[in-house]
């Protein structure tokens, strides 16, 4: 589920050399070899599996932004870019999983 199955995002990267995160402005990012589509529906399909309402969601051409939450306070920000055809990169801000 890329990279929504990280609780509490920040306190997990140690070391974004060796893990291939990057801890960006309150988010984790990384790129990941898959097409934007393919990279949109998965966010999409983890935030279902994850049990989180949509909240936004907006798609435009090479970009792409998705909020969700829960009522017990889950939340989650996810923004696309698209680096090329093959390449996707996701930032992904929230704790998402119960601690």
């Amino acid at each position: 589920m890329i990279l929504l199955l990280i609780s509490c995002a920040s306190a997990t990267i140690e070391n974004s050399d060796t893990t291939g995160y990057i801890y960006r402005k309150g988010s984790v990012v990384r790129n990941y070899r898959m097409s934007f589509d393919d990279a949109w529906a998965a966010a999409n399909t983890a935030l279902r599996r994850l049990n989180l309402s949509l909240m936004y969601s907006m798609k435009y051409n090479n970009t792409g932004s998705l909020a969700a939450g829960n009522a017990s306070g889950r939340r989650a920000e996810i923004e696309l870019v698209r680096i090329n055809k093959d390449v996707t990169s996701i930032a992904v801000k929230g704790c998402l999983l119960d601690a």
